[in-house]
């Protein structure tokens, strides 16, 4: 079974490692009909300087002379002087698929660098999901029982604050379940806060200690006074479980409140007949739970103090044992 499980995982890992690596192995002049141009690839992740694909030189020798100038000029950067020098039109073309060269060279590169990175992302990330699978499998349950048992808490904490008829008790749910958010929220982005930055995260104040300005003198005035603690997040997690336990209290005692008031309307309206079998059913249930107590002890065996002459017995055995075990124990046994 363990070997089957293995397997399955490496079979993952190598369709993952495929699926995100696997493209033609062509030379440089042929990439682009495979992948597409490469500035297509790239525009996403740079700028959009490269608006127009690089020229080959089929089209470069179709081209005419004003045409050829001016992309010299526009897109190579060369002077109206560098291009007046060139009377020949054989030289701009020669030119013009030189820089034309160069510039699809410089864009294969970009593509081949990209996909370099990506494979080795995509290897590391297959290898860690390869290594540590259990331990993820493992968090996963875990959080899905602590999903299930909150689920569960908060929808008998609401029941029966329904079933109350407590609007106190239900408001007081609902705030609860809102600070849980609220932390959960801060949680995440503090975690995530130490590898990137989101306009989504928790909005968390700056609130720095810095021990190097604290001491005084010559280490205050240093580098090292610039360099804290934010306690922020602490100060603001301790006072969202402040909260949250103030309204746990608060809504256990509309609870109570509620089931109070619903006790007392209920022996308000019950008749002088059921409140006779009540008092019955009360009276019988404490003579069954007294009578339970009293047959219990009486199993017990009664507990009788010693007397005199047994704690002298007891005592001259116990001291009788200590002699046996120093005599048992002397080093001049061994002259015998």
């Amino acid at each position: 079974m363990k070997i089957i499980k293995w397997s399955y995982r490496l079979l993952l890992a190598v369709c993952l490692l495929l699926c995100t690596t696997s493209t033609p192995s062509v030379q440089a002049w042929e990439w682009s009909d495979y992948m597409g141009p490469a500035t297509t690839m790239m525009s996403s992740s740079s700028s959009s300087s490269s608006v127009d694909t690089s020229l080959t030189m089929t089209q470069v020798s179709e081209m005419r002379v004003r045409d050829l100038k001016r992309r010299l000029i526009r897109r190579h950067g060369y002077g109206a002087d560098e291009v007046g020098r060139m009377l020949d039109k054989k030289d701009l073309i020669q030119t013009l698929a030189f820089e034309e060269h160069k510039v699809r060279q410089k864009e294969l590169e970009d593509v081949k660098r990209h996909l370099f990175w990506k494979g080795i992302f995509a290897a590391v990330v297959v290898g860690a999901l390869t290594l540590f699978w259990p331990l993820l499998q493992h968090l996963y349950e875990v959080a899905s029982v602590n999903l299930v048992v909150y689920t569960d808490r908060k929808w008998y904490e609401a029941k029966r604050c329904w079933d109350y008829q407590s609007i106190e008790g239900c408001l007081g749910v609902i705030l609860m379940g809102i600070l849980d958010v609220l932390q959960l929220w801060m949680t995440v982005s503090i975690l995530l806060g130490w590898f990137m930055s989101s306009k989504y995260f928790f909005p968390i104040p700056s609130l720095p200690i810095r021990p190097a300005a604290l001491m005084g003198g010559p280490v205050s005035q240093g580098p090292l006074s610039k360099y804290g603690l934010n306690v922020a997040p602490m100060a603001i997690s301790w006072g969202m479980r402040f909260v949250h336990g103030r309204m746990e209290i608060w809504v256990g005692n509309a609870m109570r409140r509620s089931f109070k008031r619903q006790k007392k309307q209920k022996r308000d309206n019950e008749t002088d007949e059921e409140r006779a079998a009540r008092k019955a059913v009360k009276r019988a249930a404490k003579a069954a739970e007294k009578a339970k107590q009293e047959e219990h002890l009486n199993k017990e065996a009664p507990i009788r103090p010693l007397t005199t002459e047994e704690m002298r017995q007891a005592a001259s055995e116990a001291a009788e044992a200590r002699r046996a075990n120093l005599e048992s124990n002397t080093p001049l046994d061994d002259l015998d």
